[in-house]
């Protein structure tokens, strides 16, 4: 007669174990910080759950974007302005990118925000498989989280009416720091005028009308054939190309963009852009630079832009978006 063996049941992780297990498995993740939060198991379903006790840690407010986004330079402006009204106070933003783009892991990419002071002192989550993102439904567009004294207490998407969204943001700001010391003086609140680009239009993988050998990604394309083209309609007033060199690639890769078949005037040409001797409009894609300028335009223009990839031979490129503001 058979008898049955019994399996011992697994013992359940205490807190504080799930706690040092987040801040093992996410440390390789996070920039300019220990790991301050995680997603955490319980019964009801995975929640946020901060690392330390939660009487001692600050209000974290948590900006989900996406790093190719216009609106991301205008979060990080925001919160540099925000660094003096609120200085010495108990809150902390951290950024959270989802790890969608090879160079989000390169430190270099980051050093396109070094002209503002607060950038090397804000934590910033590289979320790998996207669980906050897929948590906190900010798959299609942005989204701001409070988390105080371990509680969510807010959530709002941000991506629309930018200057509105901060007057909304900057209101909770000051009713969580008030849940602490309701008699904390707190400087006055004022509507933002945002004389800076926002995201009006991306152009993805299924946006734009190809041409010539590509090898299709889940969420990029990749070419190193030189009569390769990506076609689009822009209308707007910038213009930001996001792509990065294939791992194979064994020195930095040159396209070639026009506007309505003509090279970019150099009265709208972008930051990353320059003209070479026969007077194109070339980009140089690096492992680093990961968003490139292509149209910073006063006014807006209308046209058909094309980008040639006939310098790229045996440099194969990573084409991931284009946006538009």
């Amino acid at each position: 007669m058979k008898t049955m063996a019994l399996r011992k049941k697994e013992k359940p992780l205490s807190i504080e174990e799930i706690r040092q297990k987040i801040k093992k498995d996410s440390a390789a993740h996070w920039l300019h910080s220990e790991p301050l939060f995680g997603l955490a198991p319980f019964p009801e379903g995975p929640k946020l759950l901060t690392l330390s006790e939660a009487e001692e840690t600050p209000l974290f407010v948590v900006f989900l974007l996406d790093a190719g986004d216009y609106l991301t330079d205008r979060v990080i402006e925001t919160l540099n302005l925000w660094k003096d009204r609120y200085r010495k106070l108990a809150w902390k933003p951290v950024l959270v990118f989802q790890q969608k783009y090879l160079f989000l892991k390169n430190t270099k990419f980051y050093e396109r925000f070094k002209s503002f002071p607060v950038f090397p002192t804000v934590p910033i989550y590289l979320d790998p498989f996207g669980d906050l993102y897929e948590k906190y439904g900010s798959q299609s567009e942005p989204v701001v989280l409070f988390l105080n004294r371990g509680e969510l207490t807010y959530s709002a998407p941000i991506a629309n009416d930018f200057g509105v969204r901060l007057l909304e943001i900057e209101n909770q700001l000051h009713q969580n720091l008030r849940q602490r010391d309701p008699g904390l003086p707190l400087p006055l609140l004022y509507e933002y005028e945002i004389d800076a680009p926002c995201d009006t239009r991306a152009f993805r993988v299924n946006d734009v009308t190809r041409a010539g050998q590509w090898i299709d990604g889940q969420s990029s394309l990749v070419t190193d054939d030189p009569h390769a083209t990506l076609t689009f309609g822009f209308e707007g007033k910038c213009l930001r190309l996001i792509a990065t060199l294939h791992p194979q690639a064994r020195e930095n890769a040159r396209i070639h963009v026009t506007l309505d078949d003509q090279p970019i005037h150099l009265s709208i040409q972008g930051a990353h852009l320059h003209q070479n001797d026969k007077g194109q409009s070339i980009v140089e894609i690096n492992r680093n630079t990961g968003i490139y300028e292509l149209i910073q335009s006063g006014e807006p223009i209308r046209g058909i832009v094309r980008i040639h990839f006939h310098l790229v031979i045996e440099t194969p490129v990573i084409f991931y978006e284009l946006r538009q503001a």
